[in-house]
């Protein structure tokens, strides 16, 4: 086989690597394209990867008496996101009586439109505003509406309330959590912000006696709770190294789905791009306990096992090609204003790496 007609060939089964699947999204097809080796390496890659994102305390037992015995002074953060599993959990907490108080967080965003239409789905309706009512009868003919106005940037002038609202609503009505223990901000738009400003509320409560706070739970979405991890501590550096606070990584279990798909791919490789992006931002902190019992900070993206930058090296290999990818990684990096290249920065952190991956061999 010419060294061209091999090249043509690798090109083909790169480009053809996922094609849509419709109705589904897009999976990883045909499978023939692919070796029996080839698919265990992706899917041993995927659940590297999702058992890495989805990290949380797993040496602490939340539901341990000691935090019973504490419970007024602990408290659960909920990040902003649209997964009522979150709300759930933390609800589940305050009735387990391991913490004392919950915090909602979130202004309005890119999330509030898919949280309003989770929340009609999963309790059948929800009150946008004092005149006006989501059910399900009539989401169908509003949803585009809020859509749209969301665009223009006018959507407060239809939806009153914030995602913590909507979420602090539904702990207070339909888990029956007295209003007095939810706490809420109304204004951050990301995850920084939602720390920073319930940071801002409970250190402000917390010398008054009102809310002496010690345990800080905090709980996201499962593929975003690593990023939440090393957001936390660098929102609340100085207090977990004076030992003012404890953080406890809290979040639902993940469920790998059963077909992977190009948007768990994309999911997966954007927040490994985020967490390179935020690290270099300085926006992420890793804080550790060394052998002292002295807190140490460390970079977040040393802080990652060399398991799962291999995984995240495997399925870059594999979507390289993958224009609708690779457009989105390019948008995150601008967004950061950092404007920098994936597969680079990529490379640069697994460099001593760079041989790990076998090539696919046509000679056969």
């Amino acid at each position: 086989m010419t060294k061209m007609l091999k090249k043509i060939l690798i090109q083909l089964i790169i480009t053809c690597f996922f094609i849509q699947n419709a109705g589904v999204g897009y999976a990883l097809r045909p499978a023939s394209i692919l070796s029996k080796t080839d698919k265990e390496k992706i899917a041993e890659a995927v659940h590297v990867l999702t058992r890495t994102l989805s990290d949380k305390d797993y040496a602490v037992n939340v539901f341990d008496d000691r935090f019973k015995k504490t419970r007024d002074k602990n408290i659960i953060i909920i990040c902003g996101n649209d997964n009522l599993d979150t709300v759930t959990a933390a609800a589940r907490l305050y009735k387990e009586g391991i913490v004392g108080y919950i915090f909602t967080t979130g202004g309005q965003a890119r999330l509030t439109i898919p949280l309003i239409e989770n929340i009609v789905k999963k309790y059948g309706s929800v009150r946008i505003s004092k005149r006006e009512e989501i059910n399900e009868s009539n989401i169908a003919n509003i949803l585009p509406q809020l859509i749209d106005l969301y665009e223009r940037g006018r959507l407060k002038e239809r939806v009153s309330y914030s995602e913590s609202e909507f979420i602090r609503n539904l702990l207070i009505n339909h888990y029956n959590i007295p209003a007095k223990h939810v706490l809420y901000e109304s204004s951050s738009t990301n995850t920084p912000q939602n720390f920073q400003y319930a940071k801002n509320i409970i250190l402000r409560l917390k010398p008054k006696g009102r809310l002496p706070i010690e345990n800080v739970f905090y709980i996201q979405t499962p593929l975003q709770q690593l990023r939440t991890y090393f957001t936390f501590n660098k929102i609340f550096r100085e207090e977990l190294q004076t030992g003012k606070i404890k953080g406890i990584s809290y979040t639902i279990t993940y469920k790998e789905p059963k077909t992977i798909d190009e948007g768990l791919v994309k999911i997966l490789l954007s927040e490994i791009w985020r967490i390179i992006l935020y690290t270099r931002k300085g926006d992420l902190a890793n804080i550790e306990i060394d052998s002292n019992a002295k807190p140490i900070v460390k970079s977040p993206v040393d802080s990652l096992s060399r398991e799962a930058w291999m995984a995240a090296s495997v399925l870059s290999n594999y979507v390289t090609k993958n224009r609708e990818i690779k457009t989105f990684l390019d948008k995150l990096s601008k967004a950061s204003g950092l404007n920098l290249d994936f597969e680079i920065e990529l490379q640069k952190i697994i460099r001593d790496e760079s041989n790990i991956l076998k090539k696919i061999d046509l000679s056969a």
